[in-house]
């Protein structure tokens, strides 16, 4: 009898095929509890873990600890991957860079035939360098540890703001400096969001925030939409505080965006591509698959 699997993400089609091939996949939650494995973002704590009697594994990208904890209780293997933490690196770093050489907003006019020679696009498009600038990680937890490996290659000054505080070893081999709240915003040139969001973080991008900042800075968000106040953000542009903005989350995700954005060539905008390669799909496939063989 062939093998179930609950999936309740998307896949690279290459790892969903590798998927397919080996399990029976469902997507409808009522038949979580005939399932032998789930390939999911984070666990539900919702879910009813004493119904599944068959659940061996769970692969995800997350898990809280409450929920692993009792899944480990009922024999449920939670496997978290760390692939995911350098895959969102390269995504927010491919944000910083598209942001700051406008790339989007030059491709759309070059096969949108706007331009009468090559001239007239490299004036309007005109970017700015990240050799030489001051790059702010605001929150370095296991995903904002490698955007600063990276950012070191660039041959940057890479700081950083967080609750926690690394040790003068661990910051000399990432290549940071802390610094404190006033001074943290009003030297940094691009700022990278990168803070968890939860009751302390949500809305912590605010007017405040966007008064103290050095103006003309460049804003990533690859971390949760809810951590800036979406009318703050729309002033900070509107005033020049922030000259371009690449965000990967959004407030409404799937739903139409705002005319403030839609018409605004300096900010990018994508559908939540963080975690989504083939090879960080393919660590949690595998992985599903190890277990039963």
């Amino acid at each position: 009898m062939q093998k179930r699997c609950f999936l309740s993400i998307a896949l690279h089609p290459e790892a969903a095929k590798k998927l397919n091939d080996n399990f029976h996949v469902t997507q409808s939650v009522k038949e979580l509890q005939f399932a032998d494995a789930a390939v999911v973002y984070s666990p539900d704590p919702n879910w009813d873990f004493l119904k599944c009697n068959r659940l061996k594994i769970i692969a995800c990208h997350a898990a809280d600890n409450n929920i692993a904890n009792t899944c480990r209780k009922n024999n449920i293997l939670v496997f978290e991957s760390t692939r995911i933490w350098r895959t969102v690196a390269e995504h927010t770093v491919a944000l910083l860079l598209s942001a700051i050489r406008n790339i989007p907003a030059a491709d759309n006019d070059v096969k949108n035939d706007n331009w009468k020679n090559h001239e007239d696009l490299k004036i309007k498009h005109s970017g700015l360098d990240i050799y030489g600038k001051t790059v702010g990680i605001w929150g370095l937890g296991k995903i904002g540890k490698y955007i600063a490996w990276m950012l070191n290659g660039f041959d940057v000054e890479v700081v950083y703001n967080d609750v926690i505080h690394l040790n003068a070893m661990e910051e000399q081999q990432l290549g940071v400096t802390f610094r404190s709240g006033d001074d943290f915003f009003a030297t940094i040139d691009y700022l990278i969001m990168m803070l968890p969001l939860n009751e302390n973080t949500r809305g912590i991008m605010n007017d405040s925030i966007f008064n103290k900042i050095k103006k003309q800075i460049v804003l990533v968000n690859s971390a949760r939409a809810g951590l800036i106040e979406e009318s703050s953000l729309q002033k900070a542009i509107e005033n020049n505080v922030v000259i371009s903005c690449a965000m990967d989350v959004l407030w409404k995700e799937a739903s139409p965006l705002p005319d403030w954005i839609k018409k605004n060539k300096r900010i990018i905008t994508v559908p939540h591509l963080g975690g989504s390669t083939k090879e960080c799909d393919m660590e949690l496939v595998n992985e599903v698959i190890s277990i039963f063989k």
